[in-house]
């Protein structure tokens, strides 16, 4: 301990020498990071981490006890990027404050914002002790679980805030078990547009095995909505939201969460000839497979510009990983002057999700029946 308070006490000294108007939150979570670079060994700053873990969405800006917990954003900072970044930040406070210093050298040497490194932050502060994937955090098997403001595994929930109300580069994590639900998990975050946010889902395969996904929220309305597919094979996911607003006072962002079964289809048009003698009828063999995994109900519709098809739409159930063909007759009426074009439709709508479709088309010629003077589509008599 009088190691690390040398350490401490000493950097506070050469903070001073460089901008003593720093803010405490600043300068005190730059001194409690210094001890692990001079004293790895010693891990006294261990006794301050439940101050963070346990409280997450309190700003990182905050003047309190919660600023010595802090310094494993330096520790990000350094592990992630390189330890001259901190030299760099107090060698630019001379001549403005370390805030903008930190941003400038992100930006200049690396080509992040510090706004982005606050949200992969936050991925990095998920996977600790039982959760640790041993790529984040150096020291992470020894480091608190951060706090999960909220848990569920029955299905759906709807729109609600956050549990907490996370302060300027705070952050709140919602988990999410798969429970006895089978299909897709469709999240939906939504931020309070009086902030800036930025939001990530962890995708757990395994207590300790994390995919990371950064979500593409609208800059105005601070909105998105993901499907993560085979949810039952997940061990969980984790949204996280974070303020990246810095200074801010604390905001609530909205989530909800519905397990969907995923529909999908598939079509193919398996008559291919695009011409067909004037007054004679032709099936056209319309081809639906549902390659989805789960049995769906199809709507089939069909059509054409001039009438030879007899529109309808009919509905017929199709088992996972089949298919079905329908046979729809085409007629030009006798009497249709040859080289007539019409576009023939032929569309597969799933009836459980109607956004999964998908559409054939073709065009279509008439042509002489050698012979058929009458353009009849047939050799009689009267011809």
């Amino acid at each position: 301990a009088a190691k690390v308070t040398v350490a401490h006490e000493y950097h506070h000294a050469i903070q001073f020498g460089y901008d003593a108007t720093e803010p405490s939150w600043f300068m005190e979570l730059d001194a409690t990071y210094i001890e692990d670079i001079v004293f790895d060994q010693t891990n006294d700053n261990y006794n301050y981490l439940n101050l963070f873990t346990d409280s997450p969405a309190k700003s990182l800006m905050e003047n309190s006890f919660h600023m010595y917990a802090s310094f494993i954003w330096g520790l990000y900072l350094a592990q992630n990027f390189d330890t001259s970044l901190m030299l760099a930040a107090w060698e630019g406070a001379r001549f403005t404050d370390v805030f903008s210093t930190i941003s400038d050298t992100l930006l200049q040497r690396y080509g992040w914002t510090q706004d982005s490194a606050l949200a992969d932050f936050g991925i990095w502060n998920f996977a600790t002790s039982s959760r640790n994937d041993n790529l984040h955090h150096e020291e992470a098997g020894n480091y608190p679980l951060i706090n999960i403001g909220a848990d569920y595994n029955f299905y759906p929930i709807t729109l609600r805030n956050s549990p907490d109300s996370p302060a300027g580069y705070g952050s709140n994590y919602i988990q999410f078990f798969p429970g006895s639900s089978v299909g897709s998990l469709k999240l939906t975050f939504d931020g309070a547009d009086t902030r800036e946010w930025a939001a990530y889902i962890i995708i757990s395969t395994a207590a300790n095995q994390h995919q990371f996904q950064k979500l593409s929220l609208n800059p105005t309305m601070w909105t998105d909505t993901v499907i993560i597919d085979n949810f039952e094979e997940l061990y969980s996911v984790t949204l996280v939201g974070a303020n990246i607003m810095e200074f801010s006072s604390g905001a609530f962002f909205s989530y909800s969460a519905a397990v969907v079964i995923p529909h999908a289809v598939s079509t193919n048009l398996l008559t291919t000839d695009t011409v067909i003698y004037s007054g004679s009828s032709r099936p056209y063999q319309f081809q639906v497979a549902n390659t989805a995994e789960f049995n769906d109900v199809y709507r089939i519709i069909y059509w054409d510009d001039l009438g030879w098809i007899d529109s309808d739409t009919i509905s017929r159930a199709i088992a996972a990983f089949n298919d079905t063909t329908f046979s729809i007759s085409v007629h030009p009426p006798q009497g249709t002057l040859l080289s007539v074009i019409s576009q023939l439709h032929f569309q597969a709508v799933s009836v459980n999700d109607t956004s999964i479709s998908e559409e054939q088309t073709i065009a279509v010629q008439t042509v002489l029946y050698k012979g058929d003077s009458n353009f009849d589509g047939s050799l009689s008599i009267l011809d």
